[in-house]
């Protein structure tokens, strides 16, 4: 108790100096302050663990009206957000991936073709993971499917000394499945946007390839120091046992793909189907797919059971994230930090420069829960610094939309965290502590790139 008063005493006093500074010695508007505050608060709140994660997204959703930043109304329709209930469709089909039994059957030849080292069977979801950008463009949804596949494996090997394991799988899946999506021009609604603003603002058309030549190698890169990461701070017993007999006698015990699980399989097609064709860009089809699973005729999962297992406090995890993004959004914070550094910069050094802007995006994604909502915000932003500079705004556009993926320091920050975060094998501290190795090694893996392979490629730093 005592420590956590101080922390609370700390952590005040600091943020009443920040406050000052940006009030006083940098002009900025109180409303936006106080947007900038909460969020401050919340990811206090997360990392020390001091009450649940859910009660902190209650206790956002109470300040930001009180604080006048937003009206009621304002704070409240997020929940109405279709993100939201995509969110609970996701839920609910990862939850019927579990009900059939379809993903402890994926989970047990996947664990078969491991052979039982864990080590490499990480190393295989991590490659999976990578390998699904190619196939669902949509985020959250491939993290929710490897995530129940994932999660079918812990429930089967995770005792004693094999903890790290489930906490492991629970962090890189996400952490890959953000990444990743810078890889290909379609891997997220962020890089569609990113595409069509540089083409329609620089005058730059960015072709499928073209996209793959400058982005991958990057991504491959940070996979691999991805894994180290993790296994180095979530160490485990690498194997299981030589004799993987128990394997194949559970594959044989769940005999015959049920009728069931055909239905779940056409359904997941179906949505296969519609996230490569863009679909749901204009509908709900998670939902719509979570819907279809109680249809008389269908059948999956009864609903009373389903609500039970639904995780209500995740989703309005989501919500407070987004109830942050629409009072920073609203008060403008992030135009006010963006612009005063921009016009206070005199360096043009690669390193600097990309370090800079990693930083600045990483920040505003702490408040921000939606990839494309932080690129349609700073890239207008870097675009300007840029030309002031003298820099090549599509080279900084470019980092942005990289960094725009780092959403891993908290669960609230990505949907893709929470599809995992929801199975309850980590704590908010274990992601951060990853996820800030991760970026430190993610911000040296640009820089160097962005200064010595992309212009080799075209890609240069001065216009």
């Amino acid at each position: 108790m005592k420590g956590n008063i101080k922390k609370i005493i700390s952590f005040t006093v600091a943020l009443l100096l920040i406050d000052v500074f940006l009030v006083r010695n940098m002009g900025m508007d109180m409303m936006a302050v106080r947007a900038l505050d909460v969020m401050f608060i919340a990811i206090f709140l997360w990392m020390t663990e001091m009450i649940h994660s859910t009660i902190t997204a209650m206790l956002i959703f109470c300040l930001i009206p009180i604080l006048g930043i937003l009206s009621p109304e304002e704070v409240f329709i997020v929940m109405g957000d279709s993100i939201i209930w995509r969110l609970v469709g996701i839920f609910i089909i990862t939850i019927g991936m579990e009900k059939t039994g379809f993903a402890r059957r994926v989970a047990l030849k996947v664990l078969s073709l491991a052979k039982g080292n864990l080590h490499f069977l990480l190393f295989l979801m991590e490659i999976l993971t990578f390998i699904f950008v190619f196939l669902v463009p949509a985020v959250a949804a491939r993290t929710a499917i490897l995530a129940a596949i994932c999660m079918g494996l812990v429930q089967k090997i995770e005792t004693g000394e094999n903890t790290n394991f489930a906490k492991a799988c629970s962090i890189i899946i996400p952490a890959v499945s953000l990444i990743s999506s810078g890889t290909i021009l379609v891997g997220a609604s962020a890089t569609i946007y990113a595409a069509a603003y540089f083409q329609k603002e620089l005058g730059y058309n960015w072709t499928y390839l073209s996209w793959i030549k400058t982005n991958l190698p990057i991504n491959v890169m940070a996979m691999f120091f991805i894994y180290i990461i993790i296994v180095k701070l979530f160490p485990f017993k690498g194997r299981l046992s030589d004799n993987l007999d128990w394997v194949r006698e559970e594959i044989q015990k769940l005999g015959k793909i049920t009728n069931k699980e055909w239905k779940l399989i056409v359904i997941i097609i179906i949505l296969f189907i519609a996230w490569f064709k863009g679909i749901d860009d204009f509908v709900p089809v998670e939902f719509i797919a979570g819907t279809l699973m109680f249809v008389p005729g269908i059948d999956i999962m009864e609903w009373k059971e389903t609500f039970r297992r639904l995780e209500w406090g995740t989703v309005i995890l989501f919500g407070s994230g987004l109830a942050m993004a629409q009072s920073i959004t609203k008060t403008k914070a992030v135009d006010f930090i963006v612009n005063n550094i921009a016009g206070n910069v005199g360096i043009t050094d690669e390193f600097v420069i990309a370090a800079g802007v990693i930083l600045i995006t990483v920040f505003v994604r702490l408040g921000m829960t939606n990839m494309t909502g932080v690129v349609a915000t700073l890239l207008p932003l870097f675009t300007s610094m840029s030309r002031a500079l003298g820099i090549n705004p599509q080279w900084t556009g470019m980092i942005c939309v990289l960094a725009s993926e780092l959403g891993i320091l908290t669960p609230s920050q990505s949907s893709s965290n929470l599809a995992t975060y929801a199975y309850g094998y980590y704590k908010p501290k274990d992601l951060f502590k990853a996820g800030f190795l991760i970026i430190i090694a993610y911000i040296i893996i640009i820089a160097i790139m962005a200064k010595y392979y992309w212009p080799a490629i075209g890609l240069r730093f001065k216009i």
